[in-house]
């Protein structure tokens, strides 16, 4: 996500959603460590992707904010 922030998922076991998904799919064929070790990958990955979301809204808010500033023609929505 580098053009609205800095973070990454580099540094997390789920890196997507695909993968997200594909360990979700698979509960019920884990052992119960694997299944508890998976459990807080996703969370852990489903929290950054949240906050990503976040940065996005803010940062296409920030747009939004410069070009009315510049009196160009924005819809804005809240």
């Amino acid at each position: 996500m580098p053009v609205f922030s800095d973070l990454s998922y580099d540094n997390l076991v789920v890196k997507n959603g695909t993968e997200a998904i594909v360990e979700y799919a698979n509960y019920d064929k884990m052992s119960k460590e694997e299944f508890n070790l998976k459990y807080q990958a996703l969370i852990i990955y489903c929290k950054q992707d949240t906050w990503a979301m976040v940065e996005i809204l803010n940062a296409l808010r920030g747009l939004v904010k410069d070009l009315s500033k510049n009196n160009e023609n924005v819809v804005l929505f809240t």
